[in-house]
């Protein structure tokens, strides 16, 4: 997952970080996959077990020492989102839809898919022809394939009093990643979010533009499929690693059959053998 990131981000334009989310069917829960950012492995051993699950291409303006920006509180939170060597960090835990931002954007995402659904269900009832289904269609998935990507104010919904209280929402807010937008995949029934944060002080019009929001979505989708990876991999490696016990099994039982089948040939032999000897000649000897 981690390649596939660093892959995938290096030329988005305006990009502070990104996190990725995979919905468990079982449990009905968004579980975020570990990866490492640029540099904590080496400077910090950071690896995924350890690691913060955010993924951080550049530090956000307020956070940064360096920029006219730059706010204390800002950096604390920024730090607490990503050091996981803080003893007050703030790990990314299960979440379920609709609690925290990524269950805020998951829901936002799976409900604007039913809303498609149900619109096109209520075209076909209608009788409408099959020519111009198929073009409005086309003109919806073309227009989706321009990437048209909402990026979602967070500190809107970290002070939305209908929502939940998430601290993780809240230092999100503070740290300055102000603008987020949830790519939503589906590799063969494997589906999960991915969270992209953008810096709010650039220019919308390249941030917004085509050719990076399309690079945005179809990294989101090979971010995805790396993920969706995992599961037939561990399986996989499992069969590799149970197949040579399962061998010597059918070995050792092939063996113990070919023993049983012999100990009776092996008598049979030796009566044969103390039979052909008469007493005559074992006289004459």
């Amino acid at each position: 997952v981690t390649q596939s990131v660093l892959s995938c981000t290096k030329n988005i334009s305006g990009l502070y970080g990104l996190e990725v989310w995979r919905f468990d069917q079982s449990t009905g829960e968004l579980i975020n996959s570990p990866i490492i950012s640029q540099g904590d492995e080496e400077s910090h051993g950071v690896s995924e077990r350890t690691s913060s699950g955010m993924f951080i291409q550049r530090t956000t303006q307020e956070a940064d020492p360096c920029s006219p920006d730059f706010k204390s509180e800002a950096r604390d939170a920024f730090e607490r989102l990503t050091d996981p060597c803080r003893l007050d960090h703030i790990h990314p835990s299960n979440t379920r839809p609709g609690v925290g931002l990524a269950g805020l954007l998951w829901s936002e995402a799976s409900t604007s898919n039913a809303m498609k659904a149900v619109r096109n269900g209520v075209q076909s009832i209608r009788g409408v022809p099959s020519i111009r289904r198929f073009t409005s269609e086309i003109k919806e998935t073309l227009k989706e394939s321009n990437d048209h990507i909402v990026w979602r104010e967070v500190n809107t919904l970290a002070q939305d009093p209908l929502q939940p209280y998430d601290e993780r929402l809240q230092l999100y807010a503070n740290a300055g990643f102000s603008l987020a937008a949830g790519i939503p995949y589906d590799i063969h029934g494997s589906r999960g979010i991915i969270i992209f944060f953008a810096n709010p002080h650039m220019n919308h019009k390249i941030l917004r533009c085509d050719t990076n929001s399309r690079l945005i979505q179809f990294a989101s989708q090979l971010i995805g499929a790396s993920v969706a990876v995992h599961e037939p991999l561990r399986e996989a490696e499992l069969m590799k690693s149970v197949r040579p016990v399962q061998n010597w099994r059918r070995l050792r039982t092939k063996i113990m059959a070919f023993i049983r089948f012999q100990r009776p040939l092996m008598k049979k032999r030796r009566r044969d053998r103390s039979n052909s000897f008469s007493p005559q000649m074992r006289r004459s000897n």
